[in-house]
């Protein structure tokens, strides 16, 4: 099956995670959860991604999906292309120190 359709996420980093395997120890995958609308994702993503974001977050994600076999059968992982735009926080202390002096002149 060719899935052609892209997928966008935005919420909030709740976890970062790095997975490791018995049989393979050089393998990692790396698996960030992002909960947004009530509904928690997880996205697995390459190392570079991984390493700029931390939980709390707000973060928009792109990406594809990619059907994988499991256990229990047949699911679609979601795959991060690339991370949009991360809120660290930082814009909004700066706006609200702005306007704390737009206030006060």
């Amino acid at each position: 099956m060719q899935l052609w359709a892209n997928w966008s996420i935005a919420g909030i980093v709740t976890e970062a995670r790095i997975l490791t395997s018995d049989k393979n120890k050089a393998w990692r995958g790396y698996i960030i959860k992002v909960a947004t609308l009530g509904q928690t994702f997880e996205l697995s993503c390459d190392e570079g991604q991984f390493n700029g974001l931390s939980a709390g977050q707000h973060v928009c994600f792109e990406g594809h999906w990619e059907e994988q076999k499991g256990k229990t059968g047949t699911f679609l992982k979601l795959i991060v292309d690339r991370v949009v735009e991360v809120d660290t926080g930082g814009e909004t202390a700066k706006s609200a120190a702005a306007s704390k002096k737009a206030g006060a002149a």
